[in-house]
């Protein structure tokens, strides 16, 4: 017989149950330390791991705006793109091209994205 805690590890429910008290432990650091990278990039991974996306791209956004670079552009628009925002995963690789216009990640990333635009304006024959 299988002891019921250990039963209940593979459910979501139980991954939220273990994770919400470090997520909300996450969410008031980086409130009272604005300035310390880490925890955002902390949030972030524990809203990814919870399968709470929405929630990820929007801590990846602020992230963006505390602590710009390429990589931190990179990472709120493949967050976006995941849940299929095109428009917002387009405006935040424009917005990291105008501050790190030499980044060869951002221009790749941005041309991934055209073409995959365009790949989904296609009709399915």
């Amino acid at each position: 017989m299988i002891p019921r805690w250990k039963a209940n590890w593979g459910t979501p429910r139980f991954a939220w149950d273990i994770k919400q008290p470090g997520i909300a432990k996450l969410v008031r650091a980086a409130a009272a330390m604005p300035d310390v990278s880490e925890i955002h990039e902390r949030l972030i991974k524990a809203y990814i791991v919870a399968g709470m996306l929405a929630e990820a791209a929007e801590a990846a956004d602020k992230l963006t705006s505390l602590f710009a670079s390429p990589e931190t552009f990179l990472r709120a628009a493949s967050i976006r793109a995941q849940l299929e925002q095109w428009q917002h995963t387009e405006d935040l690789l424009s917005a990291g091209l105008k501050m790190f216009p030499q980044s060869t990640e951002l221009r790749n990333a941005y041309g991934d994205l055209e073409r995959t635009k365009l790949r989904s304006a296609l009709p399915v024959s």
